[in-house]
């Protein structure tokens, strides 16, 4: 059977060149389509992460403490180990729930550092 359809796709198509530029198309419009599925699962994908991430509301000036993601494993911190840094200042917000911090020393970081690793600091 698939001897057959190939014997067909031969005759239909008089030479070489015009069968290789008929596959060359259909592969670009393939490619088209797994990019348009591509792009709109993404875009679901977002969307779904954007749902579950909190907003957390942080003015420039507030001071705040950051979570040290490398040492949250539990092999990578001894029992008393502080897992907060040292406090910071928000400098400004960036995009959505990433803000620019600022040292207490008046230095900004580069980096611009999402909101769900930091947390108020109420200083007594």
């Amino acid at each position: 059977m698939p001897v057959a359809k190939i014997l067909q796709g031969y005759e239909e198509e008089p030479n070489s060149l015009t069968r290789r530029i008929n596959k060359s198309v259909k592969s670009q419009e393939r490619r088209g389509q797994v990019t348009q599925s591509l792009i709109k699962f993404q875009e679901k994908m977002k969307s779904l992460f954007d749902n579950k991430v909190k907003d957390k509301s942080f003015q420039p000036g507030d001071l705040v403490l950051k979570w040290d993601v490398r040492r949250e494993d539990k092999s990578r911190h001894g029992e008393f180990y502080p897992l907060w840094f040292v406090h910071f200042k928000i400098d400004e917000e960036n995009v959505k729930n990433t803000f620019l911090l600022e040292n207490l020393d008046g230095e900004v970081l580069e980096l611009s550092i999402n909101g769900q690793i930091l947390k108020l600091y109420f200083q007594h």
